[in-house]
């Protein structure tokens, strides 16, 4: 290993987008839960599925949360690096010139 750093700004901007693709996702799946428990033909169950439904609606709004957030500092710093590799590579250009 050479122990140099290599960025690659399409892989932190794709990175970004599926992770958006799954916050996406998760907020579609609101609903899914609470309907099955409708269905379960047992009122134990269905107290149960309820439970567990709000308890993921909860966790899966932190995971959401935290995913959206990542996903703004992968493209925040592909854009950074893009812009260190114009600036380095002007100033290249400028010292050759």
């Amino acid at each position: 290993m050479s122990g140099a750093l290599r960025v690659e700004g399409d892989d932190l901007t794709h990175a970004a987008r599926d992770m958006r693709t799954v916050v996406t996702g998760f907020s579609r799946e609101d609903a899914r839960a609470g309907a099955a428990a409708d269905h379960v033909g047992h009122a134990g169950l269905a107290q149960e599925i309820q439970g567990f439904a709000c308890a993921w609606i909860i966790t899966r709004d932190r995971i959401a949360t935290h995913l959206a957030a990542l996903s703004d500092y992968l493209d925040a710093t592909a854009e950074t690096f893009a812009d260190m590799d114009r600036q380095l590579a002007d100033e290249l250009t400028r010292a050759s010139s």
